[in-house]
């Protein structure tokens, strides 16, 4: 009754906007729309309509005539441009458009400066992308590029005694216009005419990226706001006593805001912009020579600025002209004026950082006064390279001022990260992604200590990963040496290297187990590793005890146990192994290579097992309780024997090479040479033609499916597949490439192991 009543309630509002919404048109401009160019669709358009964008490049210089519609691109600005042709502003909101008349998605370019009638006029040009008077559009994901204002000496044929116009990417007069996730870059304001009367020298245009003025609180939101240039002072020429000093250059480099005007920038990053320069003068008489200009300040921005979570680096306050007489060089390299800064990074801006600006939770290079300023490295990931994002362990990261966020600031960083994702907001434009989320945690020996596993910043040990991860998380581990052991009690893990030459090497400390997994209550994945060197009281390499573990293409080699199980012991619990190698492990107790005691169980697939010296115990020995099963192994050269059964224990061989052949429960077992390649050099593959492990392997096995790759890496081939932990290849290239995945037989269910048994079909 209720849901029903609500329905009935709506029904005459829900048929209105249903006509009212009808009655909204998209209008299409390109080589396959209606219209040719974009102001004719806008012509054409009325109020609540769409006008779609084609790719392609579009010559003309519009204006929005005070429609309420969405101009947007199809497929981005990379690839819709609006040219000006220096005729005028690329784009114009002037007949009082609000924020409901959008822009989406183009990029402006190759604009100059609209008429600027109405506002002061000493500054009658601006705004060469986008000129916005009186007008409160919402400009969103454009690119703003290579604009000029125009100004003073738009025309050098009829200098006049204007300054430069302001805002090469964007004039704003009167507006509450919205830019989000916009790139302002390489945008210039005019500069101030040459001048040879007796009258005020004309300065350079404010605001090289935006000028803002005559009131007014605009807001940018994740901008980037990159490599623009405020106008220049014009030169003065003197003919009388009459003081007379250079121009200023115009402040401002990436954005001016006049002492009435309040634009708010949220999350923006303003790099590499310049205020101008002061200009040069003269004079024909007698005397001392006037001094010359000053420069302008505030490089990255200047005025009533109020910026929060904004990264300011590498911009530049204008110089002052070099006369006998020098100017005054601008200030505020990164920020001047009467701005506000909150949880903004301001480094290595020239000549100075911030002048005049209030600063808290900020951090500035070299320190400013506020509350909770610092003045640590902000460690960037590529400064050189442009790259302001953070590194994991910046101080800039969970120190900012969260309270500190209005209302209307974006809940995503300009990558679409969420901000906030630790304990409180980073500092600056970019919010470090939290390593504690779903996915994978990478580590890499061979980079800085400081990392938080991602791609970028990945971690130096293991430990860290595993310290940080949750359950189930995969850790993918580069090559590299890693000297260190991971005890695992609570937490499943997916433990992945590289297969191949190259795979992570695990070097514990003496007297540690590379690998130790005590009661782990879900599957632990091992893939990809080479453990050597370790020495342990038991299971010298790996030791698991009421654990079930999936091991697949692992090289075990010269480890000790003082006990049980030189390379592998199994004590309670579930192994299955695959694709991996056994060889020069020893242990003092039982099993050189693998001892499974207590009652566990090992599945050994596609292992080879060679090369224990030591006489006193078999390579593999299973006591009383255990069970293990082994198919399409190899079982070579072990100097106390092969495979030993113990009261007790269960051992089941099938399709296997052992060293003198096995009289337990079985079947299809060879004593023949395996015929490796180079025993001597540890190169345990099958030589080619003469080796009776090729082409012998079983595909269908009463315990699962067959792991798709060898211990290397190479897809098992179609037919059968060889014997032991190599897949041999001689041909791959040829047509129907053994190599190729879509030739193998198998499958698996266990995604970037290359592994599929029935335990892991099971969780």
């Amino acid at each position: 009754m209720v849901r029903t009543s609500r329905w009935l309630g709506c029904t005459l509002p829900l048929f209105l906007m249903s006509l009212i919404a009808s009655a909204q048109t998209t209008l299409v401009v390109g080589p396959s729309g209606t219209f040719s160019s974009i102001q004719s669709a806008i012509s054409a358009a009325a109020s609540g309509d769409t006008i779609l964008v084609q790719p392609g490049t579009y010559l003309e210089s519009i204006s929005f005539l005070g429609k309420a519609v969405t101009v947007r691109s199809t497929d981005g600005p990379t690839v819709t441009t609006i040219d000006a042709m220096q005729l005028n502003s690329v784009v114009r909101f002037v007949s009082g458009e609000g924020p409901t008349s959008r822009l989406e998605g183009l990029t402006l370019v190759n604009g100059r400066g609209s008429s600027f009638a109405g506002l002061a006029m000493h500054m009658p040009f601006g705004g060469g992308g986008v000129l916005c008077r009186n007008a409160s559009p919402t400009i969103k994901g454009c690119v703003i590029d290579g604009n000029e204002a125009g100004g003073s000496n738009i025309d050098p044929n009829f200098p006049t005694f204007f300054a430069g116009g302001g805002g090469g990417g964007a004039a704003l007069e009167n507006s509450n216009a919205v830019f989000e996730d916009c790139v302002i870059r390489n945008n210039r304001a005019g500069d101030g005419a040459s001048e040879d009367f007796e009258v005020n020298p004309a300065p350079g245009g404010p605001g090289g990226g935006v000028f803002c003025a005559g009131g007014g609180s605009p807001r940018f939101l994740n901008c980037r706001i990159v490599g623009n240039r405020s106008g220049d002072g014009g030169a003065v020429f003197g003919i009388s006593f009459s003081p007379i000093v250079g121009a200023l250059g115009g402040s401002g480099g990436g954005l001016f805001a006049d002492a009435v005007t309040t634009p708010s920038l949220v999350g923006c990053l303003f790099a590499d912009n310049e205020a101008g320069d002061g200009s040069i003068s003269f004079t024909a008489m007698p005397g001392p020579m006037p001094p010359g200009g000053n420069g302008g300040s505030g490089g990255g921005f200047a005025g009533a600025v109020q910026a929060v979570n904004c990264t300011l680096v590498d911009n530049e306050a204008g110089s002052a002209a070099q006369m006998i007489v020098p100017g005054q060089p601008g200030t505020g390299g990164g920020a001047s004026g009467l701005a506000t800064l909150v949880n903004c990074i301001v480094w290595g801006n020239q000549p100075d950082q911030i002048s005049g600006a209030t600063a808290t939770f900020c951090d500035v290079q070299g320190g400013y006064a506020g509350a909770n300023n610092g003045s640590l490295d902000p460690q960037f990931v590529d400064a050189p390279t442009g790259d302001w994002r953070l590194r994991c362990g910046s101080p800039s990261v969970n120190t900012g001022s969260t309270v500190a966020l209005p209302a209307f600031a974006p809940s995503v960083d300009f990558e679409g990260q969420a901000r906030v994702q630790g304990t409180a907001v980073d500092r600056g434009f970019d919010e470090l992604a939290s390593e504690l989320q779903p996915g994978s945690l990478y580590v890499n020996a061979l980079e800085a200590s400081g990392g938080c596993g991602s791609p970028g910043f990945p971690f130096k040990t293991i430990n860290e990963a595993v310290t940080v991860a949750l359950p189930g998380q995969r850790i993918l581990v580069a090559s590299g040496t890693y000297a260190e052991a991971i005890q695992l009690t609570t937490k499943h893990l997916i433990f992945e290297g590289k297969q191949g030459p190259t795979r992570p090497i695990i070097q514990p400390p003496a007297g540690q187990s590379a690998f130790h997994l005590s009661s782990v209550p879900l599957p632990v994945v091992i893939h990809g590793f080479e453990i050597n060197g370790a020495s342990a009281a038991q299971g010298g390499g790996i030791h698991v005890q009421s654990t079930s573990l999936l091991l697949s293409s692992c090289r075990i080699h010269s480890n000790t146990a003082f006990g049980d199980g030189g390379g592998l012991l199994v004590e309670g619990g579930l192994v299955e192994c695959a694709n991996t190698v056994f060889h020069g492990n020893a242990a003092q107790g039982q099993g050189a290579a693998i001892c499974v005691r207590s009652n566990a169980t090992l599945d050994l697939v596609h292992a080879t097992v060679t090369a224990h010296a030591g006489s006193n115990t078999a390579a593999l020995v299973a006591t009383t309780g255990a069970s293990v099963w082994i198919s399409n192994a190899v079982f070579w050269n072990d100097a106390g024997g092969e495979i030993a059964a113990l009261s007790g224990a269960s051992v089941t061989v099938e399709n296997a090479i052992v060293d003198g052949g096995w009289a337990g429960p079985g079947q299809l077992i060879s004593p023949l040479d395996p015929q490796f390649e180079d025993p001597n050099a540890f190169d345990f593959r099958l030589q080619a033609l003469v080796s009776p492990g090729l082409d012998n392997g079983r595909v269908l096995l009463n315990r699962g499916q067959l792991p798709v790759t060898d211990v290397d890496g190479l897809f098992r081939q179609h037919g059968l597949p060889d014997i032991g932990a190599y897949e041999r290849h001689d041909g791959c290239g040829a047509a129907g490439d053994p190599c190729d995945p879509a030739s193998s037989t198998v499958s698996t269910l266990l995604p970037g192991t290359g592994e599929d048994f029935y335990l892991f079909s099971q969780v």
